[in-house]
């Protein structure tokens, strides 16, 4: 081939296939010397199984429906990727339109403290709690995390997103976001929204995750356990943009605490009774008013789809109370 075939668009358009080729092959020989720049890593243990941990170019969905933690996971996520040692340090920026910079620095903290807001707000903290609070604070100040409250629109976060330049971008949550043209029917409004986000993670290179509430049916008991498009709420485009979809579920019907049994070994032996007579299904119910009761939800974490590797879910308690994901099955 000629040289001038060979050479890519000065303006960064289209790319001869040679180039291409030669970067996938190179890409394969950094893979087999372990020289590929890692993924990254979330610490939630169902989607790093699945996913490998999220890279660059991907757009990452999380839904759930209104209150049911998923702004708690991304935050926890988050945590982990600031407090990790022995690794490069992500700079990520936190777009939030639903709390304050301090509310979500306040919530970072506490909940690294497994510091409740009760026993902020009523009981009192003691000086154990300070010292935690202080060691707290001095991890997260070395960490590389930016908080915005102030960016409404696609054009705002661009420009934050040229100047913080980030590795993750945070978008906390897609339907408060101003849509580009007040005209346009909803649906199309967050459709221009989320594939403006899938644009940046190609154009910039950079992960972004989006959090969006689910529709009302994904609201409701029994069944309705979300899978699909049909559940991201107002529009269909946010699941077929993404390259990952998780769900958030709290598990609730008889149909899926059965389920759950099956499935869970660990959730098997904390249904059987310690002495018999009693269904297994029953006992689960006992165990998940204790848990409601103590401000725990039994939930599923859900990676509904992904587009290079697998699926599958994970049941988990939400601690209300410390914003904290613990797995239990």
């Amino acid at each position: 081939a000629d040289t001038q075939s060979l050479t890519s668009d000065e303006n960064g358009g289209a790319e001869n296939i040679n180039i291409i080729l030669q970067e996938v092959f190179n890409n394969i020989e950094q893979i087999q010397l372990g020289k590929l720049e890692e993924k990254i890593k979330t610490g939630i243990s169902i989607i790093d199984k699945h996913t490998g941990g999220f890279g660059k170019g991907q757009l990452i969905t999380i839904g759930a429906p209104s209150g049911q933690g998923k702004s708690s996971l991304a935050l926890q996520i988050i945590k982990n990727i600031c407090l990790e040692k022995n690794k490069k340090q992500s700079k990520i920026l936190y777009v939030t339109r639903e709390m304050t910079k301090e509310e979500v620095t306040q919530r970072l903290v506490l909940s690294y403290c497994n510091i409740g807001n009760e026993k902020l707000v009523k009981d009192g903290l003691s000086s154990e709690d300070y010292k935690n609070i202080i060691n707290a604070m001095k991890l997260f100040s070395k960490s590389n995390l930016y908080i915005d409250q102030s960016s409404a629109t696609i054009f705002d976060i661009q420009k934050q997103v040229r100047k913080v330049k980030p590795d993750i971008l945070v978008i906390d949550y897609l339907q408060l976001l101003q849509p580009t043209d007040n005209k346009l029917p909803r649906e199309r409004q967050v459709a221009e929204l989320s594939r403006a986000l899938k644009n940046m993670t190609i154009d910039l290179n950079i992960t972004v995750i989006q959090l969006t509430q689910l529709a009302e049916k994904g609201t409701g008991t029994g069944d309705y356990r979300p899978h699909g498009e049909s559940f991201t709420r107002e529009s269909r485009a946010i699941y077929m943009d993404s390259n990952i979809v998780i769900y958030l579920w709290e598990v609730n019907g008889d149909r899926n605490l059965e389920e759950a049994i099956k499935r869970s070994e660990r959730i098997k032996e904390m249904s059987t009774p310690y002495e018999g007579g009693k269904p297994e299904i029953d006992t689960l119910k006992e165990k998940i008013n204790n848990f409601n009761s103590s401000g725990c939800t039994f939930v599923e974490v859900i990676v509904d789809k992904n587009r290079t590797g697998t699926k599958g879910s994970q049941y988990y308690l939400f601690e209300g109370k410390t914003m904290n994901y613990f797995p239990i099955g």
